[in-house]
C-alpha cells in the first residue's frame, strides 16, 4: 500500500511539474507545442489557444505634393477624467512645420479626439493651410466626419467649429493607428485602415 501511495504522489508530481510546464511556455511566447495541447486535453483542463502576434512595418507617409498633412491624437486617463491633446503638420516634404500639446481639463473619452482635432484644424487654418491630409487614430470620429454627423449633444459645439473649418479646405481623412517611438513627440508610427475625400 505504501508503494501505492508514493507512485501516485510521484505521479501527482509529474502531472503538476508538466502542467507548469506548459504554463512557463505559454507565458514566455505565447506558443503551445502539440504534446501541450494533447496533455490538457487528457487531464479535461480547459484552455484557449493563444492568437499568434501579428507584425506590421507601418511608417510614417508624406502627404501629396503642395498638400499638408494633420497628425492628432486625444489622451484621457479614464472617463470621465483629465483629458489631453497634441498633433503635428507636416509639409510634403515631411518637413515639421508645427507641433502642439495642450491640456483639455476634464472630460469624456468620446470628447477629446473632436477636441484634438479641432485644435489641429485651428492651427492650420492660422497658417493658412487649404489643402489637407488629416489622420486620426479615433475611428469613430473619422466615421462622424464621413457622415458629417457627430450625434452627442454635449460636443455640438466642438463639432459646428469642426464642420466651418473643414468647409474652408479642400481634406482627405484617414484612420490610422498611432503608436509613440522614442525619437521625439512627433514621431508617430501610422498604419492607414481606412480613407476618403471629405468636402
Amino acid at each position: 500500500m505504501e508503494g501505492q501511495t508514493n507512485l501516485m504522489g510521484s505521479l501527482w508530481q509529474s502531472i503538476k511539474a508538466a502542467i507548469a510546464w506548459v504554463e512557463v511556455r505559454l507565458k514566455a511566447g505565447n506558443k503551445m507545442q502539440s504534446g501541450d495541447e494533447k496533455l490538457l486535453n487528457a487531464l479535461a483542463i480547459p484552455f484557449k489557444v493563444p492568437k499568434e502576434k501579428r507584425v506590421c512595418i507601418v511608417k510614417w507617409q508624406k502627404p501629396v505634393k503642395a498638400w499638408f498633412k494633420l497628425n492628432v491624437d486625444g489622451s484621457s486617463l479614464g472617463n470621465p477624467c483629465r483629458l489631453g491633446a497634441g498633433g503635428f503638420i507636416r509639409d510634403d516634404e515631411g518637413r515639421l512645420k508645427l507641433v502642439f500639446s495642450i491640456g483639455l481639463g476634464h472630460g469624456t473619452n468620446n470628447s477629446v479626439e473632436p477636441m484634438a482635432l479641432l485644435h489641429g484644424l485651428r492651427y492650420c487654418r492660422e497658417l493658412g493651410l487649404v489643402q489637407l491630409e488629416m489622420e486620426l487614430d479615433a475611428l469613430l470620429v473619422v466615421h462622424w466626419l464621413e457622415k458629417k454627423l457627430c450625434g452627442i449633444w454635449y460636443l455640438e459645439e466642438y463639432w459646428e467649429e469642426i464642420q466651418w473649418h473643414l468647409s474652408k479646405m479642400q481634406v482627405v481623412v484617414r484612420h490610422v493607428l498611432l503608436r509613440p517611438v522614442p525619437e521625439g513627440p512627433e514621431s508617430l508610427l501610422m498604419s492607414p485602415k481606412n480613407h476618403f475625400p471629405s468636402t
